[in-house]
């Protein structure tokens, strides 16, 4: 018998089911069209900016960084969910170096990478990295 490949719904992107992820290969490479960095419009930008902006009423509100991480950017929810549970990371135990400080800034990344293999299992594909600003 031939091998075939199985159909997969145009609706939802497949999955590296191998990586254990929840981001699929095409978010993947949504995620490095933007490219990595600190500058406008990458992609660690558009994660900081969408965190910054789920910041209100002194809580953080996850459901709010998720979806702005879609509408910005276009990857699928179940990834966008990975990095809102990184920004609730970083406001449960990172709020100083990096709400109230540079959030590229060494203090901030060194506190935030403290969750990087969490953040990197939930996503299961390569992501652009962040650069010290």
């Amino acid at each position: 018998l031939a091998h075939r490949q199985p159909q997969v719904p145009t609706t939802a992107a497949p999955v590296d089911e191998a990586a254990g992820g929840s981001c699929s290969v095409e978010d993947g490479g949504i995620m490095a069209k933007f490219g990595g960095g600190n500058a406008d419009g990458s992609i660690p930008k558009i994660f900081a900016n969408c965190g910054r902006a789920a910041y209100s009423w002194f809580s953080f509100h996850r459901n709010s960084m998720q979806s702005c991480i879609v509408e910005e950017t276009g990857i699928t929810s179940s990834c966008a969910d990975c990095f809102a549970d990184a920004g609730q990371y970083g406001y449960d135990n990172c709020k100083w170096p990096c709400l109230f400080g540079s959030w590229c800034s060494r203090s901030c990344l060194s506190c935030s990478n403290r969750n990087a293999e969490y953040v990197q299992a939930c996503v299961g594909v390569p992501t652009p990295q962040v650069m010290a600003c």
